[in-house]
């Protein structure tokens, strides 16, 4: 049986094309190994702008967190807090729901009398799961001990700029890599079409 990539051979698909087709599963082109087969590898490959643009976003927001009075520093202190504690409130509460589910369904396990002993090994293991899933899912102890901090305006915007230096670092570093990545798949490309026959 063909696979995709062997199938079109049936169709008298040329050397180069069927060399071309199968190139798209090598690490050059695997992002394209989900594609349709019916698009074509191109010539060259563009790097992606994701950390470009979010590098050129961070340094939007650095200039505007540098260029923010006193008094909307502290607004944004209180709008972040605010934000913290909401989140905290609503992460707790969703465990604190899931753990009474959780909780439903072990009791109804528990009770539950297997048909056979061949069974047993079946609730054993839902016990298990769901055991395993409450010490994972439902904790709360890190949100009910890790209180936001309440920060000055000033404060805020130390702290907010340091992530957004770290943010923007992180960024610029990440788009020449991808940068890099993207030159050495182009190379990759043109190595194999100069290898492949008129």
């Amino acid at each position: 049986m063909p696979t995709g990539y062997t199938g079109p051979i049936k169709d008298s698909i040329g050397f180069k094309d069927f060399v071309m087709l199968c190139a798209r599963a090598m690490g050059a082109c695997v992002m394209m190994r989900d594609e349709p087969i019916t698009v074509k590898v191109p010539e060259r490959f563009e790097p992606s702008k994701y950390s470009e643009e979010r590098a050129k976003e961070a340094q939007q927001e650095i200039d505007e967190v540098k260029g923010m009075s006193d008094d909307v520093a502290e607004e944004k202190a209180k709008e972040d807090y605010d934000k913290r504690i909401g989140y905290i409130a609503s992460v707790i509460s969703e465990r604190t729901d899931l753990l009474q589910k959780y909780t439903n369904m072990l009791r109804m396990v528990k009770v539950w009398q297997p048909p056979t002993e061949d069974h047993i090994g079946l609730k054993d293991f839902m016990i298990e799961q769901i055991e395993s899933s409450i010490k994972f899912d439902c904790d709360t102890s890190y949100y009910l001990e890790k209180h936001p901090i309440w920060l000055s305006g000033r404060q805020w915007k130390e702290q907010r700029l340091a992530e957004l230096y770290r943010n923007l670092d992180s960024y610029l570093v990440e788009n020449i890599k991808e940068i890099n990545r993207t030159e050495a798949r182009n190379i990759w490309l043109k190595q194999l079409r100069e290898s492949l026959p008129g």
